[in-house]
């Protein structure tokens, strides 16, 4: 019989192949709408260009954004899983204490 941790494993498993596929295939799919439009076309473009060239020191980059909140995402979780793992934990004593009691 399949245990728990297992099913828990293969769905992840799955989980994160669907999640990487669709990246690759949103990833690939903006490269060819850029090549094929021309962005000095497109309106906006020279909006944005401008308020990043005008507050571009200022702002964090995105790589730097996506690092600093998977960082704390990572963080929180860890600090969730403890807090569950404390919680299991005092309710288990209580529990093994009325059954021997």
């Amino acid at each position: 019989m399949t245990t728990y941790s297992e099913m828990t494993q293969q769905f992840g498993d799955q989980y994160v192949a669907a999640v990487q596929k669709t990246g690759d295939a949103v990833t690939d799919g903006v490269t060819r709408l850029t090549s094929l439009v021309d962005l000095s076309k497109v309106p906006f473009v020279d909006d944005i260009a401008k308020t990043v060239a005008a507050f571009g020191a200022a702002l964090p980059q995105p790589a730097e954004v996506v690092e600093a909140n998977f960082a704390l995402a990572e963080r929180v979780l860890l600090a969730q899983r403890d807090f569950t793992a404390r919680l299991l934990g005092k309710v288990e004593e209580k529990t093994e204490e009325k059954v021997a009691g």
